[in-house]
């Protein structure tokens, strides 16, 4: 009976503690995702006007999936549910992104250094606000693909 008990504790505790499915995408929309860096997509979303330094003006909108490439982020606030609502600005950003960040990806967020420019860091995300403040929810680091399906994880 104690080993049913214990076998039942374990199984029900794995359950607990398994991910959530990833998120599974066509293979055709995993290749056209296109890679864009902080520093251009909060020059988007300002109403800076563009000059010769400026970056090219792109067209983005919400439920885009992109590539995102950045360095540093800032300091985060983990909520209840283990998510995490974080922020990037380099140096040289006109604007903030604001990250929504899903409790698989926290601890990968937070390793990340909070100073400096170290060396790239590329993560997929998903655009979910452009009115106010540009939002973007983390998706994973990676896309793995299998015949039919593709799928982001951490």
């Amino acid at each position: 009976m104690k080993i049913l008990t214990a076998l039942f504790t374990l199984f029900t505790a794995a359950l607990v503690a398994t991910p959530a499915p990833a998120e599974e995408i066509d293979n055709k929309t995993a290749q056209s995702i296109k890679t864009m860096d902080s520093y251009v997509l909060s020059w988007l979303h300002t109403d800076n006007p563009f000059s010769a330094k400026s970056p090219p003006p792109q067209k983005i909108a919400v439920g885009d999936l992109i590539k995102l490439r950045f360095y540093t982020r800032l300091l985060g606030q983990v909520d209840a549910d283990g998510s995490m609502k974080g922020a990037i600005n380099e140096s040289n950003c006109p604007a903030s992104l604001y990250l929504k960040v899903p409790k698989e990806g926290v601890p990968w967020f937070t390793k990340i250094f909070t100073d400096g420019r170290r060396h790239p860091r590329y993560v997929f995300c998903r655009v979910i606000s452009l009115s106010g403040n540009l939002e973007l929810e983390l998706l994973g680091r990676e896309i793995r693909s299998d015949s039919k399906t593709s799928r982001f994880v951490w």
